[in-house]
């Protein structure tokens, strides 16, 4: 069926399409393993001199709605393939706002908001394929003015860039007290089709199309057979940990600002982004949590020869808009609410984890003296230059999804008579396919993405602190990072089922520490001293 938006019915107001390799996998991915993949990005701020009200944000909540359809439309499976799934939107629905689309709540406290989301998340999936989006709204008893704003979203309607966009263009309309119209629905649409259909390529020959794709997938087939083996922290996987529901948790730091500066100045004088430098900065900290275990004896010989030996495999989602058709984009694509995300995976090479006799703890300088970490971080901007760079790199990264869709079906089929559960080791892991040591990505300075004041001149409302949220795979470790405010925030969002809370918190002090090492210029304030 086609992948363009069409009447439904011959109906005025209803429209319906396909979905595309993207939206098609993280629908997969949500659906089977109950909910992964879903997304909650909230803001607090205060509101100066504006009413926030529910009829406010339900009116500031469906105009945004009408400028971004996606966040009003479901789901609706027609037949047992994968083109009998279509996304149906209907005029009717960005117009009003349904039963229990927006919920208001009162909390005493920031901790009470945080725990409250943190709830949304864990607790029996809300979202389902008829209700892709809720809003919440926490309004601070503790805190005259103060509201925490949450998005609650299945991830294969809205990506990071546009998450943000929706949050500025919500707290925008409340700050001014302005509910646009938007254009009609049918150029509304226009906007979102499926990310394959922007393609630039799509302007050139079928039999060019045909070529590439076929390219893409020799290519594809080539990086499949190098793709195995790696290893994470330590946790309690077994083989049943798919069927039980994760317990998504997130802890984060904060540095300083004279920390988050040195960082800065640190990777442009290197030539490096902090997404180069942070893989190695994970790998690192990685390296002496497993050291503390194995001087403890929780680790095994056999098991820390393994790790000293096997590489670790890193990913991560990057913005794909920008390759993307140039009208589409400039038209308004740039950030309107959809998914559209490429993928990049990275290979660490191994952490040498030598200890003497006494099991001394090495530190960052012996583990990896800072030359080697400079080389390192650089190979890492030469491996992900070399994904992005490639001419094919929008049919190489399609052209990887519909395996990891057949993936995640297989997987459907096999959780209906699973085997009996046991511990699986971090070697027979490895052994059995790919492992993700830790994926996840920065998102640098995130300030031009979400001004602080609304407006920017005499503002009425102003944000004090951004947060986002994952409902996480089975055993997934995703690190993170942003700036904003000038702070560098550095986070772990984790499967807590799978991987304790300790083992995590040890680990994120280390990612600190490591990039207060390497980047923040505490080796020349060190030899001052």
């Amino acid at each position: 069926m086609s992948k363009s938006w069409t009447r439904r019915g011959g109906a005025e107001e209803v429209y319906e399409r396909g979905l595309g390799l993207n939206e098609l996998q993280f629908y997969y991915r949500s659906t089977v393993l109950h909910g992964c993949t879903d997304l909650v990005q909230s803001v607090a701020f205060d509101a100066l001199d504006t009413n926030i009200s529910e009829s406010t944000v339900a009116q500031a909540w469906i105009s945004i709605k009408q400028r971004n359809p996606l966040l009003g439309a479901y789901f609706d499976k027609l037949g047992p393939s994968d083109d009998d799934l279509r996304f149906v939107v209907d005029q009717n629905r960005l117009r009003t706002c349904r039963v229990g689309e927006i919920v208001w709540e009162s909390v005493r406290s920031e901790e009470e908001a945080y725990a409250y989301l943190d709830t949304v998340l864990n607790a029996k999936r809300i979202l389902n394929d008829d209700h892709l989006t809720q809003l919440f709204v926490l309004k601070r008893s503790d805190c005259e003015g103060r509201y925490h704003l949450a998005i609650h979203a299945a991830h294969a309607i809205i990506d990071g860039i546009s998450f943000f966009a929706v949050v500025r263009a919500l707290l925008d309309s409340l700050a001014n007290g302005i509910f646009e119209s938007a254009d009609s629905l049918p150029a509304r649409l226009a906007l979102c089709p499926c990310a394959e259909d922007l393609f630039p390529m799509k302007k050139q020959t079928l039999a060019r199309q045909r070529w590439r794709r076929a390219m893409a997938n020799v290519i594809n087939s080539i990086r499949a057979r190098s793709m195995n083996g790696g290893y994470t922290l330590p946790g309690n996987f077994t083989a049943n940990m798919v069927l039980r529901p994760t317990k998504s948790s997130i802890v984060w730091v904060d540095l300083t600002h004279e920390q988050s500066s040195a960082v800065g100045m640190t990777c442009r004088k290197h030539g490096l982004t902090f997404g180069n430098a942070y893989p190695i900065i994970g790998q690192v900290a990685m390296a002496r949590v497993l050291a503390r275990r194995y001087a403890r004896g929780e680790i095994s010989e056999e098991e820390w020869q393994f790790r000293q030996r096997e590489p670790i495999w890193d990913a991560g989602p990057i913005n794909q808009r920008p390759l993307l058709n140039p009208e589409w984009y400039r038209a308004g694509g740039a950030d309107v609410a959809m998914i559209n995300i490429a993928f990049f995976f990275l290979r660490l090479p191994f952490t040498p984890l030598h200890l003497n006799a006494d099991k001394y703890i090495p530190s960052y300088g012996e583990l990896l003296p800072t030359p080697r970490f400079f080389h390192r971080a650089k190979t890492m901007r030469a491996q992900a230059a070399a994904y992005f760079n490639h001419p094919l790199y929008l049919e190489l990264n399609a052209g990887g999804m519909p395996a990891r869709i057949e993936g995640t079906k297989a997987l459907s089929s096999s959780m209906k008579s699973p085997p009996p559960d046991r511990p699986v080791s971090a070697l027979e892991r490895s052994r059995n396919g790919l492992v993700m040591g830790m994926g996840g990505s920065s998102l640098g300075r995130i300030d031009g993405l979400l001004p602080t004041s609304y407006p920017a001149q005499n503002p009425k409302i102003l944000v004090d602190s951004v947060h986002t949220r994952l409902r996480c795979q089975p055993g997934e470790v995703y690190l993170g990072a942003s700036s904003y405010k000038g702070i560098m925030r550095l986070n772990v969002f984790w499967d807590e089922n799978v991987t304790s809370r300790e083992v995590v918190a040890e680990w994120l002090s280390e990612i600190k520490d490591a990039t207060t090492y390497y980047l923040g210029n505490e080796q020349e304030t060190l030899a001052k001293l």
